[in-house]
């Protein structure tokens, strides 16, 4: 809520688990909630070993979880600072890989940084996606694409 009492329009959930998380991102996201399109994502404020993570950790004596995202999100570069991330989507929806999210980084103002990422369901998809798609143009603008190194970790 902002000071105003106003909705930011956004909000965050919590999972028990890493799994419960990605269901709800790969079932909820493009959907309609009361009338408004609804987009899913992880939360990446804090970069460190999320709640669910870190229970699952304890769990299994301090075995360390696989990243979900590691393979599967792209990072996409030189992007025009008109391209949206329905213009990135649709660009990145190629023959038998339907992207599951799409995003351009913001600053708080909402102006493009002039960076985005693509989410696939899988390695394969997302692989393919920059054979076909690196140094392609979007938006008069040459881009680059590669594995997301932020989704790596």
């Amino acid at each position: 809520m902002e000071d105003t009492g106003r909705s930011k329009g956004c909000g965050i959930v919590e999972f028990e688990t890493a799994a419960e998380a990605q269901q709800a991102i790969d079932t909820l996201t493009d959907t309609d909630l009361n009338g408004r399109n609804i987009w899913i994502r992880e939360d990446r404020e804090d970069r460190g070993p999320n709640r669910a993570s870190a229970a699952a950790s304890a769990a299994n004596g301090g075995a360390v979880q696989v990243n979900h995202l590691a393979g599967r999100q792209l990072y996409v570069g030189n992007l025009s600072f008109d391209t949206t991330w329905q213009d990135l989507k649709d660009h990145f929806n190629i023959e038998d890989c339907p992207v599951q999210r799409a995003e351009v980084g913001q600053h708080p103002d909402g102006r493009s940084k002039g960076w985005g990422t693509i989410r696939y369901a899988n390695p394969e998809q997302a692989n393919a996606a920059i054979q076909n798609l690196n140094g392609t143009e979007l938006d008069g603008r040459v881009i680059e694409v590669r594995l997301d190194n932020q989704a790596l970790a």
